[in-house]
Protein backbone atom coordinates (compact mmCIF):
# COMPACT_ATOMS: atom_id res chain seq x y z
CA UNK A 1 0.00 0.00 0.00
CA UNK A 2 1.69 3.28 -0.80
CA UNK A 3 1.26 6.07 1.81
CA UNK A 4 1.69 9.85 0.62
CA UNK A 5 3.66 12.30 2.43
CA UNK A 6 1.38 15.20 1.95
CA UNK A 7 4.54 17.90 3.60
CA UNK A 8 8.16 17.92 4.17
CA UNK A 9 9.73 21.13 6.37
CA UNK A 10 13.27 21.96 4.65
CA UNK A 11 15.78 23.95 7.06
CA UNK A 12 17.53 26.65 4.92
CA UNK A 13 18.92 30.19 5.00
CA UNK A 14 15.91 32.21 3.72
CA UNK A 15 12.69 31.62 5.66
CA UNK A 16 9.99 29.51 3.54
CA UNK A 17 7.08 27.68 3.49
CA UNK A 18 6.96 24.42 1.47
CA UNK A 19 4.45 21.29 0.48
CA UNK A 20 5.04 18.52 -1.13
CA UNK A 21 2.79 16.06 -2.90
CA UNK A 22 3.90 12.51 -3.74
CA UNK A 23 2.27 9.35 -5.25
CA UNK A 24 5.18 7.30 -4.09
CA UNK A 25 6.15 6.36 -0.35
CA UNK A 26 9.98 7.52 -0.74
CA UNK A 27 10.59 10.79 0.58
CA UNK A 28 12.37 13.08 -1.91
CA UNK A 29 15.35 15.16 -0.38
CA UNK A 30 16.23 18.77 -1.00
CA UNK A 31 19.30 20.96 -0.33
CA UNK A 32 20.29 24.09 -1.34
CA UNK A 33 19.13 27.44 -1.87
CA UNK A 34 19.52 30.41 -4.24
CA UNK A 35 21.91 32.53 -2.56
CA UNK A 36 20.79 35.64 -4.64
CA UNK A 37 18.90 38.20 -3.18
CA UNK A 38 17.35 39.49 -6.64
CA UNK A 39 14.06 38.37 -8.33
CA UNK A 40 13.71 37.84 -11.97
CA UNK A 41 10.44 37.41 -14.25
CA UNK A 42 11.09 33.62 -14.25
CA UNK A 43 11.26 33.56 -10.61
CA UNK A 44 13.77 32.91 -7.85
CA UNK A 45 17.50 32.64 -9.54
CA UNK A 46 19.52 30.15 -8.09
CA UNK A 47 19.34 26.40 -7.70
CA UNK A 48 17.80 23.70 -5.43
CA UNK A 49 19.29 19.91 -5.63
CA UNK A 50 16.07 17.67 -5.60
CA UNK A 51 17.01 13.47 -5.02
CA UNK A 52 14.57 10.69 -4.72
CA UNK A 53 12.40 8.10 -7.08
CA UNK A 54 8.70 9.29 -6.57
CA UNK A 55 7.20 9.91 -9.57
CA UNK A 56 5.32 12.00 -11.62
CA UNK A 57 7.72 14.80 -11.45
CA UNK A 58 8.18 16.93 -8.21
CA UNK A 59 5.96 20.21 -7.47
CA UNK A 60 7.35 22.29 -5.13
CA UNK A 61 4.93 25.38 -4.29
CA UNK A 62 7.57 27.91 -2.38
CA UNK A 63 6.88 31.31 -0.57
CA UNK A 64 10.04 33.52 0.10
CA UNK A 65 9.26 35.58 3.27
CA UNK A 66 11.85 38.15 3.78
CA UNK A 67 14.57 39.59 1.71
CA UNK A 68 13.74 41.45 -1.63
CA UNK A 69 11.79 38.66 -2.95
CA UNK A 70 8.94 38.39 0.16
CA UNK A 71 5.84 37.66 -0.91
CA UNK A 72 7.33 36.18 -4.20
CA UNK A 73 5.47 32.52 -5.17
CA UNK A 74 7.45 29.88 -7.07
CA UNK A 75 7.17 26.52 -8.10
CA UNK A 76 10.23 24.12 -8.43
CA UNK A 77 9.88 21.51 -11.25
CA UNK A 78 12.41 18.74 -11.10
CA UNK A 79 11.76 15.23 -13.61
CA UNK A 80 12.35 11.99 -12.16
CA UNK A 81 15.76 10.94 -10.60
CA UNK A 82 16.56 14.72 -10.69
CA UNK A 83 18.68 14.18 -13.51
CA UNK A 84 17.87 17.40 -15.29
CA UNK A 85 18.84 21.21 -13.69
CA UNK A 86 15.29 21.68 -11.94
CA UNK A 87 13.74 24.48 -13.29
CA UNK A 88 11.95 27.90 -11.41
CA UNK A 89 8.24 28.45 -12.97
CA UNK A 90 6.03 31.66 -11.49
CA UNK A 91 3.21 30.57 -9.87
CA UNK A 92 1.67 34.22 -10.56
CA UNK A 93 2.89 37.45 -11.16
CA UNK A 94 5.34 38.30 -8.15
CA UNK A 95 3.58 40.47 -5.45
CA UNK A 96 5.74 44.20 -4.90
CA UNK A 97 7.29 43.75 -1.28
CA UNK A 98 6.66 47.05 0.99
CA UNK A 99 9.92 48.43 -0.34
CA UNK A 100 8.94 48.32 -4.01
CA UNK A 101 5.85 49.98 -3.52
CA UNK A 102 7.44 52.71 -1.71
CA UNK A 103 9.71 53.36 -4.40
CA UNK A 104 6.58 53.55 -6.96
CA UNK A 105 4.47 56.10 -5.23
CA UNK A 106 7.76 58.08 -4.32
CA UNK A 107 8.93 57.93 -8.49
CA UNK A 108 4.49 58.47 -9.14
CA UNK A 109 4.99 61.73 -6.55
CA UNK A 110 8.25 63.27 -7.94
CA UNK A 111 6.62 63.03 -11.87
CA UNK A 112 3.91 65.06 -10.71
CA UNK A 113 5.91 67.80 -9.09
CA UNK A 114 7.76 67.72 -12.31
CA UNK A 115 4.43 68.02 -14.13
CA UNK A 116 3.32 70.89 -12.08
CA UNK A 117 6.81 72.50 -12.36
CA UNK A 118 6.27 71.82 -16.35
CA UNK A 119 3.06 73.23 -16.77
CA UNK A 120 4.26 76.25 -14.80
CA UNK A 121 3.06 77.87 -11.17
CA UNK A 122 5.22 80.79 -10.80
CA UNK A 123 4.77 83.62 -8.51
CA UNK A 124 4.68 87.35 -8.81
CA UNK A 125 4.37 89.55 -5.85
CA UNK A 126 1.76 92.91 -6.57
CA UNK A 127 0.99 95.95 -3.99
CA UNK A 128 0.64 99.57 -4.91
CA UNK A 129 2.79 100.40 -1.98
CA UNK A 130 6.07 98.99 -1.49
CA UNK A 131 8.82 101.71 -0.36
CA UNK A 132 11.60 99.04 -0.47
CA UNK A 133 11.19 98.80 -4.17
CA UNK A 134 10.05 102.26 -4.61
CA UNK A 135 6.42 102.04 -5.31
CA UNK A 136 3.79 104.09 -4.33
CA UNK A 137 0.71 104.53 -6.48
CA UNK A 138 -2.33 105.41 -4.39
CA UNK A 139 -6.17 104.64 -5.94
CA UNK A 140 -8.16 108.53 -6.25
CA UNK A 141 -11.56 108.85 -6.85
CA UNK A 142 -13.01 110.70 -9.89
CA UNK A 143 -11.81 114.16 -8.77
CA UNK A 144 -7.93 112.66 -8.41
CA UNK A 145 -7.67 114.23 -4.85
CA UNK A 146 -9.53 111.61 -2.68
CA UNK A 147 -8.18 108.10 -1.66
CA UNK A 148 -10.49 105.18 -2.37
CA UNK A 149 -10.97 103.63 1.21
CA UNK A 150 -13.35 100.84 2.68
CA UNK A 151 -15.24 98.10 1.61
CA UNK A 152 -17.15 100.95 -1.05
CA UNK A 153 -14.32 100.34 -3.07
CA UNK A 154 -12.95 96.86 -4.96
CA UNK A 155 -9.20 96.34 -6.09
CA UNK A 156 -8.02 93.07 -8.08
CA UNK A 157 -5.37 92.22 -10.42
CA UNK A 158 -4.98 91.23 -13.82
CA UNK A 159 -2.47 89.63 -15.21
CA UNK A 160 -1.18 87.61 -18.14
CA UNK A 161 1.91 86.40 -20.95
CA UNK A 162 1.03 89.52 -23.05
CA UNK A 163 -0.37 92.73 -22.32
CA UNK A 164 -3.52 92.09 -24.73
CA UNK A 165 -4.18 88.84 -23.26
CA UNK A 166 -4.88 89.98 -18.77
CA UNK A 167 -7.06 88.18 -16.98
CA UNK A 168 -8.02 87.98 -13.17
CA UNK A 169 -5.50 86.77 -11.12
CA UNK A 170 -5.66 86.48 -6.72
CA UNK A 171 -8.51 87.57 -5.22
CA UNK A 172 -10.56 90.60 -5.10
CA UNK A 173 -9.71 92.86 -1.86
CA UNK A 174 -11.48 96.21 -0.44
CA UNK A 175 -9.03 98.96 -0.46
CA UNK A 176 -7.10 100.03 3.05
CA UNK A 177 -8.38 102.64 5.27
CA UNK A 178 -7.14 105.24 7.78
CA UNK A 179 -3.30 106.33 6.93
CA UNK A 180 -3.11 103.83 4.56
CA UNK A 181 -6.68 104.51 2.35
CA UNK A 182 -5.40 104.08 -1.73
CA UNK A 183 -3.30 101.02 -0.77
CA UNK A 184 -4.19 97.63 -0.86
CA UNK A 185 -2.79 94.76 0.45
CA UNK A 186 0.75 93.23 -0.72
CA UNK A 187 0.30 89.60 -1.62
CA UNK A 188 1.94 86.92 -3.37
CA UNK A 189 0.18 85.82 -6.80
CA UNK A 190 0.45 82.31 -8.62
CA UNK A 191 0.00 83.19 -12.26
CA UNK A 192 0.48 80.33 -15.11
CA UNK A 193 4.46 81.02 -15.80
CA UNK A 194 7.59 79.44 -15.75
CA UNK A 195 10.41 80.51 -13.45
CA UNK A 196 11.91 83.53 -15.35
CA UNK A 197 8.95 84.21 -17.21
CA UNK A 198 7.97 87.99 -17.84
CA UNK A 199 4.18 88.26 -16.81
CA UNK A 200 2.36 91.38 -17.46
CA UNK A 201 0.56 92.93 -14.64
CA UNK A 202 -2.31 95.71 -14.34
CA UNK A 203 -4.38 96.87 -11.17
CA UNK A 204 -7.76 97.64 -11.57
CA UNK A 205 -10.47 99.41 -9.53
CA UNK A 206 -14.20 99.59 -9.35
CA UNK A 207 -17.43 100.84 -7.07
CA UNK A 208 -18.39 97.92 -5.10
CA UNK A 209 -22.27 98.65 -5.52
CA UNK A 210 -21.64 98.49 -9.58
CA UNK A 211 -20.76 94.89 -9.33
CA UNK A 212 -18.82 91.97 -7.84
CA UNK A 213 -16.48 92.11 -10.78
CA UNK A 214 -14.77 94.58 -12.71
CA UNK A 215 -16.33 93.59 -15.74
CA UNK A 216 -19.80 94.00 -14.49
CA UNK A 217 -18.96 96.88 -12.60
CA UNK A 218 -18.44 98.70 -16.31
CA UNK A 219 -21.26 96.97 -17.41
CA UNK A 220 -23.69 98.69 -15.51
CA UNK A 221 -22.05 102.03 -16.07
CA UNK A 222 -20.66 102.43 -12.59
CA UNK A 223 -17.12 103.72 -11.67
CA UNK A 224 -13.90 102.21 -12.64
CA UNK A 225 -10.53 102.53 -13.57
CA UNK A 226 -6.86 100.98 -13.99
CA UNK A 227 -2.88 100.97 -13.75
CA UNK A 228 -0.46 101.17 -16.41
CA UNK A 229 0.89 97.36 -17.47
CA UNK A 230 4.15 96.85 -15.75
CA UNK A 231 6.15 93.53 -16.60
CA UNK A 232 6.75 91.57 -13.81
CA UNK A 233 9.23 89.01 -14.00
CA UNK A 234 7.81 85.27 -12.73
CA UNK A 235 9.71 83.43 -9.76
CA UNK A 236 9.02 79.70 -8.77
CA UNK A 237 8.15 79.03 -4.91
CA UNK A 238 9.71 79.63 -2.24
CA UNK A 239 11.81 82.12 -3.86
CA UNK A 240 10.70 85.48 -3.51
CA UNK A 241 8.29 87.10 -5.98
CA UNK A 242 9.18 90.19 -7.72
CA UNK A 243 7.10 93.59 -7.07
CA UNK A 244 5.86 95.66 -10.23
CA UNK A 245 8.19 98.75 -10.04
CA UNK A 246 6.83 101.32 -11.99
CA UNK A 247 3.59 101.34 -11.00
CA UNK A 248 1.60 104.15 -11.32
CA UNK A 249 -1.44 106.10 -9.51
CA UNK A 250 -4.57 106.38 -11.37
CA UNK A 251 -8.17 107.84 -10.57
CA UNK A 252 -11.76 106.68 -11.45
CA UNK A 253 -13.64 107.39 -14.32
CA UNK A 254 -16.79 109.07 -13.76
CA UNK A 255 -20.22 106.91 -14.54
CA UNK A 256 -22.39 108.91 -16.66
CA UNK A 257 -24.47 111.57 -15.72
CA UNK A 258 -28.21 111.93 -16.32
CA UNK A 259 -27.55 114.85 -18.78
CA UNK A 260 -24.85 112.93 -20.52
CA UNK A 261 -27.04 109.90 -21.17
CA UNK A 262 -29.79 112.03 -22.89
CA UNK A 263 -27.57 113.71 -24.83
CA UNK A 264 -26.25 110.39 -26.10
CA UNK A 265 -30.07 109.22 -26.40
CA UNK A 266 -31.04 112.39 -28.06
CA UNK A 267 -27.55 111.83 -30.64
CA UNK A 268 -28.58 107.97 -31.45
CA UNK A 269 -32.28 109.13 -32.34
CA UNK A 270 -31.12 111.79 -34.73
CA UNK A 271 -28.96 109.92 -36.24
CA UNK A 272 -31.57 106.86 -37.04
CA UNK A 273 -34.37 109.35 -38.04
CA UNK A 274 -31.76 110.77 -40.63
CA UNK A 275 -30.60 107.71 -42.36
CA UNK A 276 -34.34 106.83 -42.62
CA UNK A 277 -34.86 109.63 -44.52
CA UNK A 278 -32.00 109.25 -46.79
CA UNK A 279 -33.72 105.25 -47.34
CA UNK A 280 -36.71 107.31 -48.32
CA UNK A 281 -35.23 110.24 -51.01
CA UNK A 282 -32.42 108.23 -52.59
Amino acid sequence: MLRATPYLAFRVPKPVSMSVASSKAARPTARGWPGRDSCKRDGVPGAMTVGGTTRPPLRIPTMVLSGPCKNTPTRLTAPLGARGSPRWESIRNPAKSLEETMKSQWLLWLAWLGTVQAFGQGQIGFGNRIPVAGIDAPVFDVDCVTRLAGAAYLAQVYAGLAPDSLRPVGIIQPFRTGTAAGYIHTYAITVEAQHGTVVYAQLRAWEARAGRSYEAAVAAGGKYGFSNIVPIVAVMAPGTPNDPVGLQSFCLVPEPGTGVLLALGGGLWLLAARRRTENNHP
